[in-house]
């Protein structure tokens, strides 16, 4: 509950007085309520007054719930682009959010003035050269300023990417615990991705 929330961070705060920043890592925060995000920022205003970090999932990401979120506290917001590949999103990483939902909460994110981090995975053997150009074109089209995250695929034991990995492409499949997902191949199309 926000009352619980709300009680785990003033203990922390109490005991650690330093702390000048919130980072609230629930991927799907924004994809509470526009009711429960009104609870949690009048409480949050009332009694944190910090700067405070979401994750979003672009598609949960709407007007409404941006101007509450920016009225309150809420200094930066990450996001996943993955790929500007509408077809990876839907049949590689089974994602709801395609590149437009992507694009327009990036405007949302521009338009109230809150700093935006957006994650893009490289190094994908399934996607093709041309659809990760195409991710190069959609982080020309973002609207600016951005922060750049940039993941090399990391398949995970006993998720669905890492069985179809293992059926289209055993060769390229890595033990996970020996893959440093922040380091990426060296080749031109990450470098423009850069």
């Amino acid at each position: 509950s926000v009352e619980n929330i709300i009680l785990e961070l003033e203990d922390q705060i109490s005991k650690y007085p330093e702390i000048s920043m919130i980072h609230i890592q629930d991927d799907a925060f924004i994809s509470c309520t526009l009711d429960y995000i009104k609870i949690f920022c009048t409480a949050y205003d009332a009694r944190i007054k910090i700067p405070f970090i979401v994750h979003a999932i672009p598609v949960s990401v709407t007007r409404k719930k941006m101007e509450v979120l920016s009225s309150s506290y809420l200094s930066w917001i990450n996001m996943g682009l993955q790929s500007g590949s509408d077809n990876v999103l839907k049949n590689v990483y089974k994602r709801n959010s395609l590149v437009k939902h992507f694009m327009n909460a990036a405007k949302l994110v521009k338009e109230f003035n809150i700093a935006g981090k957006y994650d893009v995975i490289l190094d994908c053997f399934f996607e093709s050269e041309e659809e990760k150009l195409m991710t190069v074109k959609v982080l020309i089209d973002t609207p600016k300023p951005y922060l750049l995250e940039c993941y090399s695929l990391t398949l995970y034991y006993g998720t669905a990417i890492y069985e179809k990995a293992l059926r289209e492409h055993p060769d390229k499949v890595k033990d996970c615990c020996d893959k440093n997902y922040l380091k990426n191949e060296s080749n031109i199309i990450n470098g423009l991705t850069f």
